[in-house]
């Protein structure tokens, strides 16, 4: 008995120990924490949670509480939108240990800033994640889609739209005031630098708020002004222009200038300011006969002498006459423009460029990273010529309006297709399938290579006709320019998404075109015009949809100012190209595939002027943005001529998607293949733009200019590696250059390049800098700095195969001009003939 009693103690003391021990080992898990604090942000960012010593994270991003079935964290969450991000931490035995919730407002997607049209009873750019008050903010409804019918509204009622989980996402639209009046409405502000004539400054002044402008260079606020009442507005108006440090323009913000303006009519959904091509003289014409004058002088007020620093423009418009609506005479967030108006104290004289090249790593350099150095003034000894393709971050593109056809016609070099809105004799716009890569006894050469187009659906995304279709009819145009053969036409639609997938079955609206038998003809040497009449047939229930989404804008981005090369410096630039310069030879490794731009190309392009300032701060001292988790691995084209392609399509394009879908690509690689040059991580093949996509789109066979990938980019797009791989190929054989399949143009419309202060897309959306002048380094450098990285072109042999003892770059990858003879530069300038990617720069000695 006693012996009982004594082990019982034994073991009661001993599993207290257990407990004691097991106690003193255990350790608790910790804070569970954010990487980004809650609040609000004008732009998507990524977060990353962590809780140390816990077992795993489960988060929600829909405002539901997180249990061991959400989803469990692992690589950090991109947020583009207003989101309440809500995890647990558990520990080893799955008990939940800790529980915490944080409320981001991301305002910078326009699509989420909404406004109210009193015409229309409706509101737009709203979504079911949003609720809306009519009484003040008493009573709440749901939103159900990307605009909201409010058929019960009235005179008097305040209306509110905020966040359904993150109710600090808040926005007050205004009080209707009455049911019938004009209602202005502030539109965009387009700012922009610029240089003026001696003459133009005196014409122009009414405009120029940048009060230092002797040397005539100045900056100018172009507002725009929509009629969206029901009834004709007249009267004046007094614009006042704000600046403020973030896009969301209101009474507190800094008013610098006042301007009166003369009695004018607005006819109700007339717009004053915006020209139909969208450039800004035709817009600084209007509003300089706008502006009242007493005795011949402009009737407005500086408030301040200058402006310093990043600046975000809008204006706010007062007028006696009775409105609809008020609050919407404030420059929405989605409207404004930026720009900067100080100039950087930084040197930018010393340093290089960090070049990137397609040729895989280590087989022509000496450090095997896929990259090299050229130094500065290098580059303006070289007059080294620039590409650059403005492109959008914030946002991910939502396209919503297709048209689709299927032509039959053996060379797609002769037989040009176009798709337009309006009359066909004067659209209103107009969108060709193929690049035209020249103009030859006033006709266009197309590019794309003497093949038939492919027997597939060919799809081309038009949602920048959105604003035109419900009043206008969709078009094709088929222009049969040469030859002798005919094409056959044998499908035509135009579809209408609300939520855009690869299926067409998903399409809330189709609309065909009744072509007669099972195909329509057009004759050699003729052209034939088919059309939808979409102002007819468009469904009432697509109405909201469709103006909800023309109404969108891209971006918030400031840009700098550009202008068209001018005929002097575009006969420079065809000076410098070498005839021979036009053909390559693959039997060469020292040749390439890049083609150098026509008289033509280099007519759509622009530039940038010297002085332009247009980064938000002072220059980081190094850029590098193939370190980014953004930018793809070192690629490879191998003997395909696709140089530009690479450049283009797979660097520069791939980056861009990446950062704007918020794609991590830190882990993929080039994988060496036995067969060819390689590829991507087959995992990451579906966030990798192709380059074959655009390259055989406008291959010259071989061969494809910068500005004709750049066109492609921005007017179609482009398909990912895994829907459109790579196919090797030595660009001396016999080949085909095969055009896309149907899913790949279909995929290609949700990765489109465009400018981030475009309400349409553009044919080029970028432009050309001439590297002669060192004070041009410094336009180069803050495009690089804002994000942006650029395409060139070089002379492979002068860079990488020259005899030993004077091949140009030296041991450290990094290229001398030491010793290099004026003849060996201009043959260089004159023969370039292989396409590269800058992606950075660094300051000081190297």
């Amino acid at each position: 008995m006693q012996n009982s009693r004594t082990s019982k103690l034994i073991l009661t003391f001993l599993c207290a120990m257990l407990f004691i021990a097991c106690d003193l080992l255990y350790t608790p898990p910790g804070v569970l924490q954010s990487s980004r604090q809650a609040g609000t942000y004008l732009e998507p960012i990524a977060i990353t949670l962590s809780s140390n010593h816990s077992k795993a994270i489960h988060y929600t991003t829909d405002g539901s509480l997180p249990t061991l079935d959400s989803p469990r964290y692992t690589t950090p969450i991109t947020l583009t939108k207003t989101t309440q991000v809500q995890a647990i931490a558990i520990d080893s035995s799955d008990r939940v240990v800790q529980r915490k919730s944080w409320n981001y407002i991301v305002r910078g997607t326009p699509h989420f800033s909404p406004n109210l049209s009193v015409v229309d009873d409706r509101l737009y750019h709203v979504s079911d994640q949003y609720e809306y008050s009519t009484d003040d903010g008493n009573t709440w409804q749901a939103c159900t889609g990307l605009s909201q019918s409010l058929p019960e509204l009235s005179v008097g009622n305040k209306v509110h739209v905020r966040h359904k989980v993150v109710q600090d996402d808040r926005y007050y639209l205004g009080e209707v005031l009455q049911a019938t009046g004009p209602d202005l409405v502030a539109g965009n502000c387009y700012v922009a630098h610029a240089r003026l004539g001696e003459n133009e400054i005196d014409d122009f002044s009414g405009l120029i708020f940048d009060a230092n402008f002797s040397d005539g260079n100045a900056t100018i606020a172009i507002p725009t002004i929509t009629n969206a009442g029901n009834a004709t507005f007249t009267g004046s108006a007094i614009i006042d222009f704000y600046a403020s440090s973030d896009p969301f323009i209101t009474e507190e913000d800094q008013l610098f200038l006042s301007v009166e303006t003369i009695d004018f009519t607005l006819e109700p959904n007339q717009t004053y300011g915006a020209s139909q091509d969208g450039s800004w003289p035709t817009d600084v014409i209007w509003l300089w006969g706008l502006i009242k004058t007493v005795d011949g002088v402009p009737q407005l007020t500086y408030k301040v002498s200058t402006l310093e620093g990043f600046q975000y423009i809008g204006y706010h418009l007062r007028t006696e006459k009775s409105e609809l609506l008020t609050q919407n005479n404030w420059t929405a967030s989605q409207y404004v423009d930026s720009v900067f108006f100080t100039e950087s104290d930084a040197d930018t004289t010393d340093g290089a460029f960090k070049i990137v090249n397609s040729w895989g790593e280590g087989n022509w350099e000496h450090i095997p990273d896929g990259a090299y150095y050229l130094p500065f003034d290098a580059a303006v000894a070289l007059k080294l010529r620039i590409n650059y393709s403005f492109n959008t971050f914030e946002t991910v593109y939502e396209p919503f309006l297709f048209a689709s056809f299927t032509l039959s016609h053996p060379n797609r070099e002769t037989c040009l297709i176009s798709i337009g809105v309006g009359e066909p004799e004067h659209p209103l716009m107009v969108k060709r399938l193929q690049s035209i890569s020249d103009i030859a006894n006033d006709d266009p050469v197309l590019a794309g290579g003497p093949n038939p187009f492919p027997n597939t659906k060919m799809v081309m995304d038009i949602s920048e006709f959105a604003p035109y279709i419900a009043t206008n009819d969709i078009f094709i145009r088929i222009d049969n320019r040469l030859g002798a053969e005919t094409a056959m036409l044998s499908f035509f639609s135009v579809e209408l998404y609300d939520d855009y997938s690869l299926d067409p079955a998903d399409a809330a609206q189709i609309l065909d075109f009744p072509l007669e038998g099972s195909s329509a003809t057009v004759a050699a040497r003729e052209n034939r015009t088919f059309l939808i009449s979409t102002s007819r047939d468009l469904e009432q229930d697509s109405l909201p949809l469709l103006r909800t989404q023309s109404r969108s804008r891209s971006s918030s981005q400031s840009l700098p100012a550009q202008r068209p090369l001018t005929e002097e410096e575009i006969q420079d630039i065809l000076a410098l190209q070498a005839p021979a310069s036009r053909s390559r030879s693959q039997s060469n490794p020292s040749s390439g595939g890049l083609v150098p731009p026509t008289e033509s190309e280099l007519r759509s392009m622009r530039t940038i002027d010297v002085g332009a300032r247009f980064y938000p701060g002072t220059l980081p001292s190094e850029v590098d943005w193939s370190q980014s988790p953004y930018f793809p691995p070192i690629g490879n084209q191998g003997q395909k001529g696709s140089c530009a392609a690479f450049t283009n399509a797979y660097y520069i394009h791939t980056f861009n998607e990446a950062r704007e879908h918020g794609w991590d690509l830190s882990g993929a690689q080039w994988i060496e293949s036995t067969t060819g040059s390689g590829y991507p991580s087959v995992a990451y093949q579906d966030k990798i733009m192709s380059p074959d996509f655009s390259y055989h789109l406008v291959s010259q066979a071989p061969g494809a200019s910068i500005a004709a990938l750049q066109s492609v980019l921005n007017r179609i797009g482009s398909s990912t590696w895994k829907t459109t791989g790579y196919d090797e190929v030595d660009d001396t054989l016999p080949y085909t250059y095969p055009w896309p399949t149907e899913e790949a143009f279909r995929e290609a419309a949700l990765y489109r390049g465009r400018r981030s202060d475009g309400s349409y897309f553009e044919e080029n959306s970028g432009g050309l800098i001439v590297l002669d002048d060192p004070a041009k380094i410094d336009i180069i450098q803050q495009l690089l700095a804002s994000g942006y990285c650029l395409a060139t072109g070089i002379n492979a042999q002068s860079f990488f195969y020259n005899d030993p003892g004077e091949q140009w770059m030296n041991e450290e990858d990094v290229v001398d001009l030491t010793g290099v003879s004026e003849d060996d530069i201009n043959y260089f300038r004159q023969n370039i003939n292989h396409a590269q990617t800058i992606v950075g720069y660094k300051t000081g000695l190297l």
